[in-house]
């Protein structure tokens, strides 16, 4: 996908949050609105869009339990 790195983003679930990293993409990831800092973990909540790179590919979270 045009704009999306290689190696664009982390996301890991660490003590019950679902958490995003940027790796240095060239392009960015979203959260909602919110350009992240490359290198810091943001917790990525329920129903808020994630969006990589120049043609926001997006994606929501939902939680099942």
């Amino acid at each position: 996908t045009p704009g999306v790195s290689r190696l664009h983003c982390r996301v890991e679930l660490a003590w019950g949050a679902v958490l995003v990293t940027d790796l240095e993409s060239r392009y960015g990831t979203f959260l909602g609105n919110d350009r992240l800092i490359s290198g810091v973990p943001a917790a990525w909540k329920p129903g808020q869009l994630l969006a990589l790179g120049s043609e926001r590919q997006a994606f929501s979270l939902e939680i099942i339990q």
